[in-house]
């Protein structure tokens, strides 16, 4: 559980000034293909804590990941079955983070109300494949951790999140 008080924090309002997906090349004996990441911020706040080193006020943000997996492997028979938590914990799933080539994780950048810069990345740690599950398209089931890098700094173009 968070010590943060977010029902303290003020919401900013923002706008999106760039925006892309990092993207991995799966390279495994049985899945090749791109798979793509990225985090959708649905909103940014700022919380009610000291402020960073820099003297700019600390950040948090509420965002939804989105993934996706164009394959160029093999296409296989689709289970017509949905992924499920309880699916995660089979012990027939592989890791296969260890696969991963040529990643590329860019910045991505929004402008906030008050004069600030956010960048975000997202950044795959985990990759899974789920052994039991085939999409409709023939592809397999993947599942991925990852973690948002978050920096904060001041806007200098002038250009600010919606008022």
């Amino acid at each position: 559980m968070s010590s943060i008080d977010f029902s303290q924090s003020q919401d900013k309002l923002f706008k999106i000034k760039k925006l892309q997906y990092s993207t991995y090349d799966i390279v495994h004996p049985t899945i090749q293909g791109q798979f793509r990441m990225i985090v959708i911020p649905q909103n940014f706040v700022q919380l009610q804590r000291a402020l960073n080193v820099k003297g700019l006020p600390q950040i948090g943000v509420g965002s939804q990941t989105i993934v996706g997996f164009s394959s160029t492997g093999k296409k296989m028979t689709p289970t017509n079955q949905n992924v499920t938590p309880e699916m995660l914990s089979d012990d027939k799933n592989e890791d296969i983070t260890t696969f991963v080539e040529n990643s590329n994780e860019p910045w991505n950048e929004f402008s906030l109300e008050g004069n600030l810069l956010i960048r975000l990345k997202s950044v795959m740690t985990k990759l899974i494949w789920i052994k039991n599950s085939v999409n409709v398209r023939g592809d397999p089931s993947l599942w991925a951790n990852s973690i948002i890098n978050l920096e904060v700094f001041e806007n200098k173009t002038g250009d600010t999140g919606l008022q």
